[in-house]
Order: C-alpha cells, then structure tokens, then sequence
C-alpha cells in the first residue's frame, strides 16, 4: 500500500510539471495562442461569478445591471506579436498597452504605466479564460472573464 501511494505521488508530480502552463518550455506556445484578438463573452463570466458577486448583481437595479452589461460586452482585447496590447469597448474607446508573461500570469501595463496582472487559467487556439488579481481595495465584479477568438 506505501509503495501504491509512492506511485500515485510520483505520477501526480510529473503530471504537474509536464502541466503548459507550468513547463518553461511551454511559455512561447503559451504567448503564440495569445496572439489575436479576443471578445468578451459576457453571458459565459457572468456564469463564473462567485455567490456573493452573483447575490450583489441580482440585488442591482434594472439600470445598473445594464450599465455593467453595456461595459463588458462586446469589448475586444488584442494581444499582438510585438508586445502590443488593445483593449476596444463598444463605444469605440480604446485603450492601449503593453503585454507580457510571467509563467501562468499575464502582465498588463497601460498606457497610463499602471500595471495590471492575470492568472492565465486557460489559452486555446479559440478560448482565453483569465482570473483578475484581487487588490486589497478593489474586488472586480467577475471573478474569470472568459474570451472567445475573433477571426
């Protein structure tokens, strides 16, 4: 039975450091599935909100819910070969930046040099799924904000 366990450990370590987004190795695919641009889908991160985010959207007024809907959907995030980054909303601002990796995380720096950081939770040819870094003074509304490839 020790040596069963032995076993199972030794597999579940390797089964994590061979995992792309832990592999050095892997950080240049990692950057290649980023390149392209992306658009919002709301419906799918509004279904990962966490309870008490869910709980405060459903309290919001009919105004509001649709102020937050009308800021998050549709937005496009770009992600460029060069480092270049974009982020479009719907009403035609945009945002510039640069873009770069850390391992799992994704850095941000706008054009303002404020730095913002992602978890990479998951990068395919047509999905990004990112988790927002929570700051001690600020909680974002949704917990993962979920991308679909735009061609």
């Amino acid at each position: 039975m020790k040596n069963f366990f032995r076993n199972i450990s030794f597999v579940l370590l390797v089964l994590i450091l061979h995992n792309p987004l832990w592999s050095q190795e892997s950080s240049n695919n990692i950057e290649e599935l980023l390149i392209g641009s992306r658009v919002f889908d709301y419906k799918n991160s509004m279904e990962h909100m966490d309870s008490s985010a869910k709980s405060h959207c459903q309290k919001m007024r009919t105004e509001r819910k649709e102020k937050v809907r009308s800021n998050y959907e549709g937005r496009v995030i770009t992600f460029n070969d060069n480092g270049g980054y974009s982020q479009k909303l719907v009403n035609g601002k945009e945002f510039l930046g640069r873009w770069e990796t850390n391992g799992d995380r994704i850095l941000i720096t706008d054009a303002g040099a404020v730095l913002r950081e992602y978890k990479i939770i998951s990068v395919s040819a047509s999905e990004l799924v990112l988790k927002p870094k929570v700051e001690a003074s600020l909680k974002p509304l949704m917990s993962e904000w979920h991308f679909i490839k735009s061609y």
